[in-house]
């Protein structure tokens, strides 16, 4: 089994990802998207894929993008379900879509609005890049999406006490073709997240814990 051991991961670390969610303006596009990306899991491109009428109580359907087939499914925390009612409620959205922009609008709001005021998510490295050394950002947020399953893995992990049947888990719960995809490009090292401390908390577990005070009695 491959394990994608690589300390510069594209992983984003959960309190930066906490620091960036306390910046955002509640029920706003760049939030709910953001969120839906790190409590999903799901591809940034498959947001546009996203319908209100894909969500069942807590719990939202949605198409897989690239190349994939089928559906994905997952549970939504209450506090996010009440969140996405108050963003409809106030932001126009066209059509059936869950979200009134698309993925490249969204990212290009975060890139904008969000990353310049913090200092952290504007840290570069150096990628080798088809023989061409390029900088890019170390937390993008197509990140988001490793830390859901290194986070999931983990948990399986902690179940079965097998590393093989943790992966298997894992990939078939992602719809990946292989669990070798899973492991080489999903799964990051347990110490870029600090995984031991938050393996046995779901993601939605995670956002609420780490949202501030001051947010938690406003909402």
């Amino acid at each position: 089994m491959e394990i994608n051991h690589e300390i510069d991961s594209h992983a984003v670390p959960f309190n930066r990802v906490l620091e960036a969610l306390n910046i955002m303006q509640y029920a706003s596009d760049v939030r709910a998207m953001f969120q839906m990306l790190f409590l999903t899991g799901c591809r940034m491109k498959e947001l546009d894929n996203m319908q209100a009428s894909m969500i069942y109580g807590n719990v939202i359907y949605w198409h897989l993008g690239k190349n994939q087939r089928g559906f994905r499914k997952v549970r939504l925390p209450n506090y996010f379900v009440r969140e996405l009612r108050e963003y409809r409620n106030t932001h126009r959205v066209y059509g059936g879509k869950l979200f009134g922009i698309d993925a490249h609008t969204f990212r290009r709001y975060f890139a904008k609005f969000i990353r310049p005021r913090l200092p952290s998510w504007q840290e570069k490295r150096f990628r080798d890049k088809c023989g061409v050394l390029e900088p890019e950002y170390i937390y993008q947020l197509k990140g988001l999406r490793k830390d859901f399953q290194t986070l999931e893995f983990a948990r399986q992990l902690d179940k079965w006490k097998d590393a093989s049947v943790a992966l298997e888990f894992t990939s078939k719960g992602m719809k990946h073709s292989s669990t070798r995809i899973t492991a080489k490009h999903y799964i990051e090292n347990f110490e870029s997240l600090d995984i031991e401390r938050y393996k046995h908390l779901t993601p939605g577990e995670i956002l609420s814990a780490g949202m501030s005070q001051m947010r938690l009695m406003d909402y």
